[in-house]
């Protein structure tokens, strides 16, 4: 993932991320955010590519290595995690015990 969140009002964040290769999000259009998440959990501003912005409602479809600028709630931040990336969220890691 990418960059440090931005703490918002009721206990949302702003956060930057970077779709990783074997995403389940690649090759979909920004807009399946949209319907990926129908709880309104996560609110897609823009995604990024190779410097340009493509907004979330236009034809593009995400590659690996695009960038998504997205407001969530911290069950928002586990769904943009898992649509964007093939491993679980970061916090998820941080917490496990390691295996012995």
């Amino acid at each position: 993932m990418t960059g440090m969140p931005v703490d918002l009002p009721d206990e949302r964040q702003m956060v930057l991320l970077t779709i990783q290769p074997h995403a389940p999000c690649i090759g979909e259009t920004a807009s399946c955010m949209l319907s990926f998440d129908e709880s309104d959990e996560v609110e897609l501003i823009t995604a990024f590519r190779r410097g340009h912005l493509m907004l979330p409602h236009s034809d593009n479809k995400l590659q690996a290595g695009d960038r998504l600028l997205a407001i969530v709630s911290p069950q928002g931040w586990d769904t943009l995690v898992k649509f964007a990336s093939a491993s679980p969220p970061a916090e998820k890691l941080s917490t496990e015990q390691p295996k012995e």
